[in-house]
């Protein structure tokens, strides 16, 4: 079921979610966790019975697929 917000609340979780990291890698010097973050909207296909609390986790479409490359770091030059 999709709302009107839907890309502004996966924005804002993207966001949350790296800021949690910063926050963690202040409460424990030397962690040194990274993350990166993108949010793409369309159709995707989502196993709701998987299981993300043991690793599990579906998600798949070309709308996936691009947000993983836009958070991805472009090539470094040479």
């Amino acid at each position: 079921m999709s709302r009107g917000d839907d890309a502004e609340r996966a924005v804002r979780a993207g966001l949350g979610v790296l800021a949690s990291i910063d926050e963690l890698n202040h409460q424990r010097p030397g962690l040194d966790l990274a993350a990166r973050a993108a949010v793409n909207t369309g159709e995707a296909v989502v196993a709701l019975g998987s299981r993300p609390e043991s690793g599990e986790a579906l998600a798949l479409g070309d709308v996936v697929n691009t947000a993983a490359r836009l958070q991805t770091p472009p090539p470094r030059a040479v």
